[in-house]
């Protein structure tokens, strides 16, 4: 085997996450968005002096798969905490008009939603999102729920 080869098998082991598996996106949570109730701001900072990452993991079983983070603006992790990410898909499954090989759900309403520690957050474009309706379906959803 060349040493190419076993140099790339090596790196892609290290890129590895014992914990969550491979990291599959990352970003930043948009700063107009409520802080997850899952943490409380430290004393003496405001939802200004934080940001909240998020990283989604691969996973193949049910393990946690989503870790968030509360940072200063220091990029100092101030608290971490992670659960199973799951898709709350809302509509109903129809052929894609004009692409033909995928199914989407019509209309196209697609969040996700974590559970951690039985507190229930549901997240779309960048937010926490605290519309009712949607977490009563993410609350009746037991997919998610670890057994």
């Amino acid at each position: 085997m060349s040493r190419g080869i076993v140099a790339l098998v090596v790196l892609f082991l290290a890129s590895c996450s014992t914990l969550h598996g491979y990291e599959e996106a990352r970003f930043t949570l948009s700063p107009s968005s409520r802080i997850p109730k899952w943490f409380s701001l430290p004393s003496g900072y405001s939802r200004g002096d934080v940001s909240v990452r998020v990283t989604y993991y691969t996973s193949t079983d049910q393990t946690d798969d989503a870790l968030f983070e509360l940072m200063d603006m220091k990029g100092r992790v101030l608290s971490a905490v992670s659960g199973q990410h799951c898709w709350l898909q809302l509509g109903d499954w129809r052929q894609n008009p004009g692409v033909g090989l995928y199914n989407f759900p019509y209309p196209h309403k697609v969040y996700q939603y974590i559970r951690i520690d039985g507190i229930v957050e549901v997240f779309g474009g960048g937010m926490v999102l605290d519309d009712a309706s949607l977490h009563t379906a993410a609350e009746a959803t037991k997919k998610c729920d670890k057994s």
